[in-house]
């Protein structure tokens, strides 16, 4: 009795759930699961990541929220930090026709950046022969007056996003810029 119960809340819960929020085109980066991503500093050190790529629909609010969740696979030394970096983008909106997507970037799961959405001002910046014209620059929002993790721990203090290619170029706490490769 209770798996019918539980069958028939979960049919009732799907049918209230009416719109489908789905993320623009544009704000869906062309990197994909497994894609192996090379950034290099000014002394020709290469850092590589492998992306691992999973989204869906979520339900929320007697609607459809689609949300895609992007994790930077640092490979180092024949070895895989996961979760190095994360970047999450799901939709928001009040209805189907207005929806924007809010991007939030993560560094070890407690560094965080600023989140921003698809309707913030973008801009341009030119990396290595190529002009990107959808980049946000984020600084980390960690403070010297965090106990648990300060500012001055942080190995990442900065990156800049691309809504078409992810993170395009990063900033160490050591003043070091790492710059996306592309081929």
């Amino acid at each position: 009795m209770l798996v019918i119960f539980t069958g028939l809340s979960l049919m009732v819960l799907m049918a209230s759930c009416e719109d489908y929020y789905d993320i623009q085109e544009k704000s869906m980066p062309l990197i994909q699961d497994n894609d192996t991503l090379a950034f290099e500093n000014s002394f020709g050190e290469i850092e590589y990541y492998e992306i691992e790529k999973n989204g869906g629909y979520e339900a929320t609010d007697n609607r459809f929220d689609e949300y895609c969740d992007m994790f930077y696979n640092k490979l180092e030394n024949d070895s895989l930090f996961f979760g190095y970096f994360s970047v999450n983008i799901y939709t928001m909106g009040v209805n189907p026709k207005s929806v924007y997507e809010s991007i939030s970037i993560e560094h070890f799961s407690y560094y965080y950046f600023k989140s921003f959405n698809s309707m913030d001002e973008a801009k341009s910046y030119s990396q290595n022969g190529y002009l990107y014209t959808d980049i946000y620059i984020r600084d980390s929002l960690n403070s010297k007056n965090n106990d648990l993790h300060p500012i001055d721990d942080a190995i990442i203090t900065k990156v800049w996003y691309s809504l078409k290619y992810g993170i395009i170029r990063y900033t160490t706490k050591d003043g070091e810029d790492f710059k996306l490769i592309r081929n």
